[in-house]
């Protein structure tokens, strides 16, 4: 008797557990053609491809079905899970998402609840599955703590955090193990800004006003103050590039419009831009490398040109001319961007 009533009791344990874990169904629900702008495309010109499975969940009266976003190639870019089959509806992703490149690379992977980003994401350096960035997320905007790793050393090169997409507080840029560069942040605009020595002695300190002017005081190695570089520019040692002193990606963010002939046209691609820093900081030399038409490459330049002034290149302690160039991807009504110094 006491043989039959463990039975019993071990099948009722296994068939209460079997019910609760979600099963995938064998039968493919339905598969949908998307064109290079992911407009659901029955005709020849076909990018991505989509399919979904059914997720069967017994104690849920919601439909939750696994996608699968795969290039023509029949390589991933993307799966993940959504509450209904509405292709463009991004409200009904829920759950884990992983994006990857055409050569099967992963691009990012986090959490998406009713379309948007939350909770940590992670960020990978293209083709090489290595982190480039670790960042938190809040109803699809930056909020939280973010850290930028170096692609070779896997050691941090930069973090901080944001507000509403808008850096804020203390940022910390390393060299190595060495703390160089400190920057104070307030509703994405620097206030404050400390170079250090390799020693950690502080180096050089800026105090930041509204209109972007920066007054600094310098220190010698002993600690006493020093004259300051003519200008108050700022020497990065073993670092010598251009850089701004500002939240460049909320700048393009907040100022960049999506051109209505691009986007009545479904015209996308790349814009690169080429532009000079001056030995002052001031921006020059604007020119377009390579354009979409569309009205994109004019917005790409106007953008570029109203850029705040930048920090030099500084080479032997002396400012230089500089160039860099922006790549900016205009695609499904969206602009991405990408600096690269040269």
């Amino acid at each position: 008797m006491h043989f039959l009533k463990y039975n019993t009791l071990v099948y009722i344990v296994l068939v209460i557990r079997f019910l609760l874990l979600p099963t995938f169904s064998v039968a493919q629900i339905d598969t949908t053609f998307f064109d290079d702008q992911w407009t659901a495309n029955k005709g020849l010109y076909k990018s991505y491809y989509r399919t979904y499975r059914k997720v069967d969940t017994v104690f849920s009266t919601d439909s939750l079905f696994y996608i699968e976003d795969r290039f023509m190639n029949n390589r991933l870019q993307m799966t993940g899970f959504v509450t209904g089959i509405e292709p463009g509806n991004n409200k009904l992703q829920q759950g884990q998402f992983v994006y990857y490149d055409s050569f099967g690379y992963k691009i990012s992977e986090g959490l998406i609840k009713n379309g948007e980003r939350t909770g940590k994401w992670e960020f990978y350096y293209a083709s090489s599955n290595k982190i480039k960035a670790q960042k938190q997320y809040l109803n699809g905007k930056l909020w939280g703590h973010t850290v930028y790793y170096d692609l070779l050393t896997g050691l941090k090169t930069s973090e901080g955090d944001f507000a509403d997409n808008k850096s804020t507080g203390s940022w910390m840029v390393y060299e190595g193990s060495f703390t160089m560069h400190e920057s104070f942040f307030e509703g994405g605009r620097i206030k404050e800004y400390t170079q250090y020595y390799v020693g950690g002695q502080v180096r050089m300190k800026c105090t930041f006003t509204g209109s972007g002017h920066k007054k600094c005081v310098c220190y010698g190695m002993n600690g006493e103050e020093t004259d300051c570089p003519e200008g108050g520019i700022l020497i990065i040692t073993g670092q010598e590039r251009a850089f701004p002193l500002y939240d460049l990606g909320h700048y393009f963010k907040v100022s960049m419009v999506y051109p209505k002939v691009a986007s009545d046209l479904g015209i996308s691609g790349n814009v690169v831009v080429q532009f000079a820093v001056n030995e002052d900081g001031t921006i020059s030399d604007v020119s377009l490398v390579k354009g979409i038409g569309g009205g994109c490459d004019e917005e790409a330049l106007r953008v570029i040109r109203d850029m705040r002034p930048w920090n030099p290149l500084v080479r032997n302690n002396k400012p230089e001319k500089s160039y860099s160039y922006e790549n900016f991807i205009f695609g499904n009504k969206k602009i991405q961007w990408l600096v690269e110094f040269r």
